[in-house]
């Protein structure tokens, strides 16, 4: 019993304890799930070493709704040469 795996959401985490919170997670044997809506956010998720991301359309500060923000993401994935999607 217990917890798969945590959600982390960089929108509300700074930085050192995003990554602070990614070691200790994957020291309990979980890849924690790294909730991102902002290139800002993907840039952070990276940098601190996410390797599974999920892409929250609304954003947390307004609660304003972007229907193709996943859509966007993929594109910045694609142009930064960062392979994704099932079985990656």
């Amino acid at each position: 019993f217990g917890a798969d795996t945590v959600l982390l959401i960089v929108a509300v985490l700074p930085e050192d304890r995003l990554s602070a919170l990614l070691s200790y997670a994957r020291s309990l044997g979980m890849e924690p799930l790294v909730e991102i809506h902002s290139d800002c956010e993907l840039d952070v998720a990276l940098g601190s070493g996410a390797k599974c991301l999920g892409v929250n359309n609304r954003n947390l500060h307004t609660f304003e709704m972007f229907g193709s923000r996943t859509s966007d993401v993929c594109a910045e994935l694609r142009r930064r040469g960062v392979e994704f999607g099932a079985g990656k």
